[in-house]
């Protein structure tokens, strides 16, 4: 298995650079024929959201998409998948950025009863997220 850096992601994504492109092309190419996986972590899928959205200006709904492919290809090893899956449905239809759901839902996953956080976008979920102010105050 080899793990993907998110530079490498963004390019295999975008195809933004001709030559890195092909480079990223050819590695995952030769995985597959080697029965090998590519290692995609949850801070690597934070990051890219965060350059996709942030430096390359795509709409999130474009980018729910290419991450909703990227969990369907066999290919790629994703980090606490469940958890990828569940954030990324909040993130489609929450105010919220992509990183700050998978918080929530990794927090929740390893017992957290809530997260505080002062992101008031993240508070419509109350499930998951709470003010500082009332964190203490949830039973």
């Amino acid at each position: 298995m080899v793990g993907l850096d998110t530079n490498v992601l963004v390019r295999y994504l975008t195809h933004d650079d001709e030559e890195q492109f092909r480079v990223v092309t050819a590695l995952l190419h030769g995985l597959e024929k080697q029965g090998q996986s590519a290692y995609i972590s949850s801070i690597t899928l934070c990051e890219t959201v965060w350059v996709l959205s942030r430096a390359y200006k795509i709409e999130r709904a474009h980018i729910s998409g290419m991450l909703d492919k990227l969990l369907h290809i066999s290919l790629f090893v994703i980090n606490d998948k469940d958890a990828v899956r569940e954030a990324l449905q909040l993130f489609r239809t929450g105010k919220g950025d992509f990183a700050d759901y998978l918080v929530g839902v990794s927090s929740r996953n390893a017992g957290s009863l809530i997260v505080a956080t002062f992101d008031e976008a993240l508070h419509q979920h109350e499930n998951l997220f709470c003010a500082p102010s009332a964190a203490l105050g949830k039973k």
